[in-house]
């Protein structure tokens, strides 16, 4: 199914397929994520404006970053939509070793719910960043900065393990599950007036502002570059 107008049907995006085009274009990862990342953003909204597709993009490219950084799996599967009311909804599920055992490099969590709960925590990754200037280095702002947007303009779904988290209108619940891997769902709708791309670089400021001892206090270039 090649997708419609506004909708991204069930893809699967592969690790064999990045490295063809990291062998192609002599681009790093990220790069090439980047890349793919912006063409289902202007395939999804229908739009080769910047203002309107790069917040879907950099939340399709944070997502799928993490999947081939940090999960250890070769491939993930994705889908997006934009509906007729203007909200946005994606989705990106893997079969990797999920976020506990990801972050567990670094620190010891009880629990998976106590493991996700972490992660949505800005400035927190499996691996602190050695070059600043890199762009590409992690600095684990990326799910906090999706997850702060799914709860203030609609919704957020992390699910790793044994545990799911919702996030929507300013609270956050938990449940118990089992998957292998990781799954995210993010839905929001711009207000009328908003900038939504001033609005995530505010979430990405907020968060730098109140990041935890221990954990990276500044978001990485790429997670700061809605372009």
């Amino acid at each position: 199914v090649a997708g419609g107008a506004s909708w991204l049907p069930i893809t699967t995006l592969t690790r064999a397929e990045l490295d063809r085009r990291i062998a192609e274009t002599g681009k790093p990862l990220g790069s090439v994520i980047h890349q793919e990342c912006d063409r289902l953003a202007r395939l999804v909204t229908q739009s080769n404006q910047l203002k309107v597709t790069a917040p879907l993009a950099y939340c399709l490219r944070e997502v799928i970053r993490n999947v081939f950084e940090h999960a250890e799996t070769d491939c993930c599967v994705l889908c997006a939509q934009k509906t007729a009311d203007g909200s946005v909804e994606l989705a990106v599920i893997d079969q990797g070793r999920g976020i506990r055992r990801s972050l567990e490099e670094r620190l010891q969590f009880v629990s998976d719910e106590e493991a996700l709960r972490s992660a949505l925590q800005p400035g927190v990754s499996r691996c602190v960043s050695s070059d600043p200037d890199n762009p590409w280095e992690n600095s684990g702002f990326g799910l906090f900065v999706l997850s702060e947007v799914g709860r203030e303009l609609g919704e957020f779904r992390i699910v790793s393990g044994q545990a799911a988290l919702h996030l929507t209108g300013g609270k956050i619940c938990g449940e118990t599950v089992a998957y292998r891997g990781t799954a995210i769902q993010l839905k929001f709708r711009r207000p009328a007036g908003m900038n939504l791309t001033q609005h995530i670089e505010s979430v990405i400021a907020r968060g730098e502002a109140i990041s935890s001892s221990g954990a990276v206090p500044r978001a990485s270039k790429s997670t700061r570059d809605l372009s």
